[in-house]
């Protein structure tokens, strides 16, 4: 019986290493690193913070600052980096090492940022396992676990850069760990879940609306704890608040500010952060809903409140209600739904309950095709063609995609079949359409024979 335990011990911590290795691997050898787009030299706040004792970056000079682009804007007539200052912060005592081997930012950013995606990608990954490990059976645990990383934008978004995604989800994911520690664990954990969650906000301010699903799913074991949790994040977020007035002269910096979720369509951007072929959701990882094929059939023991579906469906939902509302509702030059990584923690909350206890002998024969040919597709779109196909990184500026959003709908041409030969198609037919839309009159070309000869 001894014997019996360390073998398994054993396998589940080489299954457990061997998860961990390839994440690592991942997020070094990926063709589609992203550190060129909103993360580009975020880290230079941690190193001001260091060097300077200021997030300001005026001492980085006018010259080099002017390089950056638009992730750089003067306020008050200082300059700051535009995106939110909670990842480059948790990434301190990372950027204090490779500062002190000499290392700076400015020459060594997506080097730095690519080593520091490996290590938050790895710690995501244990957390994970920790939490099914503390809801499911032992081997439920690590196949939803792989599954969920490998089929979703935990890998196509998480893996490519240091995104301020990044440390929200991995501080989501801390503080849902404390609160489902167990019962009466709440009341013990409630500093450590408010620091979470205020740190999860802090890094992406959409992550505010992840607070009072998980404060409804705490009152359901201890309303004392409920309270206090609120007390603690009120308490954290009066802090950051007179930062704010002291740092900016107003209540929050500009990216947390609501304004920034006015004037979308809110209609179509529902419809496309979860059905079209740019950004939806379900298309890029379809497994979330083909996981449920044989929910019926388990019998799996399910050791929470039912208040749990306000963290699990509840809080994915209204943060895909606030992400549909902001203009700007598909991310930019990204591939798959970047923006709805924020709300994966609660997503994954949710299959570990749908394949809690499944085995693949208790689906229909229609449902065992229907799942292998899900869990395939989603490891294929997001692993493989997310990390490693370089043309669906060139797909969104070809055309630029913010100029030209209707085709975030094009299944004629959809990123994740993205090739260089489509791609230059794709421009030449563009090219056509646009020539066609100017000319006021006269003959119009035919642009599908025009891509097709073009493409040659």
């Amino acid at each position: 019986m001894l014997l019996d335990k360390m073998v398994a011990l054993l396998k589940q911590k080489w299954m457990t290493a061997a998860l961990v290795a390839a994440v690592v691997f991942m997020a070094l050898l990926t063709r589609n690193g992203r550190a060129e787009t909103d993360p580009r030299y975020s880290l230079l706040v941690a190193e001001a913070i260091l060097t300077e004792g200021t997030i300001r970056l005026d001492h980085v000079g006018k010259d080099n600052l002017a390089k950056l682009g638009y992730v750089i804007h003067q306020k008050n007539g200082h300059f700051y980096h535009i995106f939110p200052m909670g990842t480059p912060i948790l990434s301190l005592p990372f950027v204090a090492v490779t500062y002190g081997l000499g290392f700076r930012v400015l020459d060594y950013d997506p080097y730095i940022q690519r080593l520091i995606t490996a290590l938050s990608g790895a710690i995501m990954l244990l957390v994970m396992l920790r939490l099914a490990r503390r809801l499911v059976d032992e081997r439920s645990a690590l196949i939803v676990v792989a599954l969920f990383f490998l089929g979703s934008s935990f890998s196509s978004t998480l893996m490519t850069a240091l995104w301020s995604h990044n440390g929200a989800v991995l501080c989501a994911l801390l503080a849902m760990d404390g609160i489902l520690a167990g019962p009466g664990k709440q009341w013990r954990n409630w500093p450590i879940i408010a620091l979470c969650m205020f740190l999860a906000y802090f890094c992406r301010p959409t992550m505010l609306l992840m607070i009072p699903f998980a404060l409804l799913l705490i009152a359901n074991y201890s309303l004392r704890a409920a309270s206090l949790t609120f007390f603690g994040v009120s308490v954290l977020g009066a802090v950051f608040v007179a930062f704010s007035y002291w740092e900016f002269g107003q209540p929050l910096p500009d990216y947390y500010m609501p304004q920034r979720l006015e004037g979308g369509d809110i209609a179509l951007a529902l419809w496309g952060n979860v059905l079209s072929p740019a950004r939806g959701l379900l298309v890029y990882s379809p497994f979330l809903l083909a996981a449920w094929l044989g929910r019926r059939n388990t019998q799996h023991a399910w050791p929470l409140k039912p208040g749990w579906w306000w963290l699990g469906l509840g809080w994915p939902l209204a943060h895909l209600v606030a992400i549909s509302s902001f203009p700007h509702w598909w991310g930019g030059h990204t591939y798959g739904p970047r923006l709805m990584s924020d709300a994966l923690p609660g997503l994954l909350l949710l299959t570990l309950r749908s394949g809690a206890g499944m085995t693949y002998a208790s689906l229909y024969p229609v449902g065992r095709v229907i799942f292998a040919v899900a869990v395939i597709w989603s490891i294929f779109a997001n692993s493989v063609q997310g990390l490693l196909n370089r043309s669906t990184k060139m797909w969104f500026g070809s055309p630029d995609i913010d100029r030209n959003p209707h085709y975030l709908f094009d299944w004629s041409d959809p990123p994740f079949f993205a090739t260089a030969g489509r791609l230059q198609k794709r421009m030449v037919r563009h090219h056509c359409l646009e020539e066609n839309r100017l000319k006021s009159s006269g003959p119009k070309a035919d642009c599908n024979s025009a891509s097709a000869s073009g493409a040659r």
